[in-house]
């Protein structure tokens, strides 16, 4: 790997199979400034015959230095069909049929199992 403009890059490789995606995983982000703060949390369940199942979570609260605030949150489940292109690109087939494809690849810190898509990591379930 390598550090250029404030940033690290490590080289990457694709998924062998797609049996290495089956499983459970679990991703989110949070983000705080001020008083204000958004998380969010989902996860995926990729089964070996391409279906999916996912549940997402998220939430915010701004407070405003004037003393009033805004809150809000939602949660909600979803089911499709998945599949793996290359080992670098995962595509998402949403029974609604929204799709959503991107690029993917497995990381392995050498205690947990995780893999990146969308611009989140998520991490194996045990």
């Amino acid at each position: 790997g390598f550090a250029w403009d404030m940033g690290i890059f490590t080289p990457v490789e694709g998924f062998p199979d797609d049996s290495h995606l089956v499983g459970r995983w679990e991703g989110g982000a949070s983000l705080t400034s001020g008083g204000s703060h958004a998380a969010s949390s989902r996860t995926f369940d990729f089964r070996n015959d391409g279906t999916f199942t996912s549940e997402s979570v998220a939430s915010l609260r701004s407070s405003q230095a004037n003393g009033n605030s805004l809150s809000g949150g939602s949660q909600g489940t979803a089911a499709g069909k998945w599949h793996l292109d290359g080992g670098y690109t995962l595509t998402l087939t949403y029974d609604d049929g929204k799709v959503v494809r991107g690029i993917t690849f497995p990381f392995n810190d050498g205690k947990t199992d995780h893999f990146y898509f969308v611009g989140t990591m998520y991490k194996k379930e045990s």
